[in-house]
């Protein structure tokens, strides 16, 4: 073969195996790799974040199983391959029920297969794995409540909520037919407010409130007057409660 063929030779062979489009490929956005899922290390971000925090899991709807999503195992779950398995059997909340994210158990090598160790208000120490999280976590986008209807998109738009979850169900069905109905949406909310009113009475505790329906109050004033610690929880239409030192002591409220 002359020098002039095996140059051309080569050139081919190095043609036939260079990428196509190699000088207009862009690069991988931050934090994923080429295959486009996140890197484990942006995807951990999130995840530490929920260290401490306090979330709900709600009750099921009507005729609806409870969402078999806690691992109720002692120990804490395997962590290495690529998977979320449970030794001991899932279980479902049958109510809804607050619990706090004590620790993140991270798998290896694949990070996305972790598990979030949760205790519940009542004391029940049990793993939520973050592949479960991530799917069930509550997102009001994820059901058409138009093409589908306000029950179906209620009972479908996830499990896990950062609030009290029938206060932000009874707020999103009241929302959804105050487009169709502004006299239902009035009613709704005012058998809303009269149904938590029932719920208070004075001696209760800061905690009490905070795992009924009233959740998280839109404003906190607190004021120390030598050993007394006194706090307004205001929730906004002119509804305050007023504790003193935790304790529930008066409810001012007007009708909407």
């Amino acid at each position: 073969m002359n020098p002039n063929s095996k140059r051309l030779l080569l050139l081919l062979l190095a043609l036939t195996w260079m990428p196509l489009n190699s000088s207009a490929a862009s690069p991988p956005q931050k934090g994923f790799e080429l295959s486009g899922t996140p890197r484990p290390e942006f995807l951990l971000e999130e995840l530490r974040a929920l260290v401490g925090r306090k979330l709900w899991v709600r009750r099921p709807e009507p005729g609806q199983p409870p969402k078999a999503l806690f691992c109720e195992s002692q120990a804490a779950p395997a962590t290495s391959g690529n998977s979320t398995a449970c030794a001991s059997e899932k279980y479902g909340a049958p109510a809804a029920e607050q619990f706090t994210v004590e620790d993140l158990i991270i798998s290896k090598p694949n990070a996305a297969y972790s598990w979030l160790k949760i205790k519940f208000a009542s004391g029940k120490t049990a793993y939520l794995s973050t592949e479960d999280f991530k799917d069930n976590r509550y997102a009001e986008g994820r059901i058409s409540a138009d093409l589908l209807g306000i029950d179906y998109a209620i009972a479908n738009s996830g499990w896990i909520f950062y609030d009290y979850p029938q206060r932000i169900l009874d707020l999103r069905r009241a929302q959804h037919g105050a487009r169709n109905d502004p006299m239902r949406e009035a009613e709704q909310l005012e058998k809303e407010r009269v149904t938590r009113l029932k719920l208070l009475y004075t001696g209760m505790t800061t905690q009490q409130v905070l795992n009924s329906s009233w959740g998280q109050p839109n404003n906190i004033t607190t004021t120390v007057l030598g050993w007394q610690r006194l706090e307004q929880w205001d929730y906004g239409a002119g509804t305050v409660l007023y504790f003193e030192d935790g304790r529930l002591q008066r409810i001012q409220t007007f009708r909407r």
